[in-house]
């Protein structure tokens, strides 16, 4: 029983310890990915919880015709 805990436990443990500390002590290419997964991952979270800018895609698109048509009458 405790070895299929471990099978999921282990495994776990060292994939968290290589996003959040590998680029302290592992070698460059290792480090390297290290730091590429960690910013990765702060990118998508932030993602998820950041509120998107083009609320009203409709409004958006009206805007810029209404950018256009300045442009083509000046």
């Amino acid at each position: 029983m405790a070895l299929k805990k471990s099978v999921y436990i282990v495994p776990l443990i060292l994939i968290v310890v290589f996003i959040v500390a590998g680029d302290k002590f592992l070698p460059e290419p290792m480090s390297g990915a290290s730091t590429r997964t960690r910013n990765s991952i702060v990118k998508f979270v932030t993602g998820i919880f950041t509120p998107d800018k083009k609320l009203n895609p409709t409004q958006d698109k009206l805007d810029r015709l209404e950018d256009m048509e300045e442009e083509q009458t000046n």
